[in-house]
């Protein structure tokens, strides 16, 4: 039996369909292709529910929503009708809405605090590995403060620490200590000496876990999770940070939770809000099944060979797919923007000093006046200041008072003229920060989410130096050949 099938590469499923046909036994696959999908072609179950629908059986009903409304807005949702399901959520309280990043993680905190505290098995959810990575920070800090944290932390590899008491993921499989990737677990013990961590699985198990283990790579802590983490799991209660992702993303989010599940999306308005979330859950990633395209096979003395210009037209189409996954890569903009912030800069000093677009206007004369003022001011108090005669330094002291007068009458009509240019250019400066922050932020956003997807890089790069290939590398056609099975199934890979 395959959970969450959908989640399956159609090559991973195919590997394991020859096994299992090789064995003689049964492959039943469980899972909707309306939630996530994997990374690369894999709508295998979308596939079979198209083709060959007598050998698929539906679970249409849904049992794990306790509010029937919800159950209908959750239909609507997976069904595509978004806008129908964002109203629903939007209008019956079920989306908090704040201004800033910062105001949306804290009221998520908060109301899961609440949550936790009224016995609610509550959990946070969002897309990226960044946004949960903050909410873990706030909430253990919270967890700490109402009391479930006891004794001291242990720094593991990699910097994350942890106490008796605390939630904890797994984020890799452990077959030593019979543990699956994203295994939930509550730490029990703490040996800060051995660099070790003993915890408790769900079937009461306590598990005692050392060095590697416990590094930033295979164990983390698991107050918020990934939509991805949390794909099959069922809560009371649940609140999710909305920042994209998708249709199917937001379907599997928005489901988790029997009692009540809250949206918390960063936005102006409500207006905005409702806009926002319809645009993210408009969009579909779901894939194409990889064989919708068969091979033509042509072989000679019984080994077949691959049909090279319709199989380079497949990985072109395949990488086409995979690219449009990839978030866009601001760079140019990011350039753009801060070249942009550096002109402007250049253009408040030029204000400053009567020079560059400034210079042989009326504003640039004024702000040349006033700088020659100050220039005579600071000349004549710098005499006052070093001069040994009693006349001179008062003569100097007249002067410095002469030109003060001068300066100040100056700098009201620099400051009369510069106002507006001066208003407007730091309008503008305003605007072109904001932008960079912006910009800054979506790229680290796409490195996080390349680093998260390394293996649709990888596989990207496959796809290029097939296509491409290296002059210096004699390339080499090789067919992989399955032996097939008694009865006749015959592959071609």
């Amino acid at each position: 039996v395959v959970d969450e099938a959908a989640m399956t590469t159609d090559a991973d499923l195919m590997r394991l369909a020859v096994g299992v046909e090789r064995a003689g036994a049964k492959l039943v696959l469980v899972g909707d292709q309306r939630q996530l999908s994997a990374i690369g072609p894999g709508g295998a179950i979308d596939a079979l529910l198209k083709r060959h629908p007598e050998i698929v059986t539906t679970v249409d009903e849904n049992v794990r929503q306790a509010n029937t409304a919800e159950r209908a807005a959750l239909a609507e949702l997976r069904a595509g009708s978004v806008p129908a399901s964002v109203d629903w959520y939007t209008r019956t309280g079920h989306t908090n809405i704040a201004a800033t990043r910062t105001q949306a993680l804290t009221a998520m905190v908060d109301q899961w605090a609440t949550d936790i505290t009224a016995g609610h098995d509550t959990a946070l959810l969002a897309w990226r590995r960044q946004e949960v990575a903050d909410l873990n920070r706030l909430a253990r800090a919270r967890y700490d403060q109402l009391g479930h944290l006891h004794g001291e932390d242990l720094t593991a590899p990699g910097g994350r620490r942890y106490a008796t008491g605390d939630r904890v993921v797994t984020l890799t499989p452990n077959p030593t200590a019979h543990l699956v990737t994203s295994q939930q677990l509550t730490v029990t013990g703490v040996d800060t000496e051995n660099q070790a961590l003993v915890v408790r699985a769900d079937d009461g198990r306590q598990i005692a876990l050392f060095a590697e283990a416990i590094d930033h790579s295979h164990l983390d802590h698991a107050y918020a999770l990934t939509v991805h983490r949390s794909q099959g799991a069922t809560y009371d209660r649940a609140h999710v940070y909305a920042d994209g992702g998708g249709r199917e993303l937001g379907y599997v989010a928005m489901s988790r939770a029997r009692d009540r599940t809250t949206l918390h999306t960063v936005a102006d308005n409500h207006a905005q809000a409702i806009e926002d979330l319809q645009a993210d859950w408009t969009h579909e990633n779901r894939q194409r099944w990889i064989t919708d395209t068969p091979n033509t096979m042509s072989g000679q003395q019984g080994v077949p060979a691959l049909d090279i210009r319709g199989h380079h037209d497949r990985l072109r189409q395949e990488r086409a797919e995979l690219a449009a996954l990839v978030p866009a890569d601001p760079a140019d903009k990011l350039y753009e923007a801060r070249r942009l912030v550096r002109s402007l800069l250049r253009d408040l000093n030029d204000l400053s000093a009567g020079t560059g677009r400034w210079q042989g206007t009326e504003v640039g004369q004024a702000a040349r006046e006033r700088n020659e003022a100050g220039r005579h001011r600071r000349q004549a108090e710098a005499s006052a200041h070093i001069s040994n005669s009693i006349v001179s330094r008062h003569r100097s002291r007249k002067t410095a008072r002469r030109w003060t007068a001068t300066e100040h009458v100056a700098t009201q009509h620099y400051d009369k003229l510069a106002q507006p240019a001066r208003q407007h250019v730091e309008k503008q400066l305003d605007h072109a920060e904001r932008l960079v922050g912006l910009l800054e932020q979506q790229s680290q956003g796409r490195d996080l989410w390349l680093d998260q997807h390394r293996e649709l890089t990888h596989r990207i790069a496959a796809i290029d130096n097939e296509l491409n290939p290296a002059p210096a590398i004699q390339q080499r056609t090789t067919a992989l050949e399955i032996e097939p099975p008694s009865h006749g199934m015959e592959l071609g890979l």
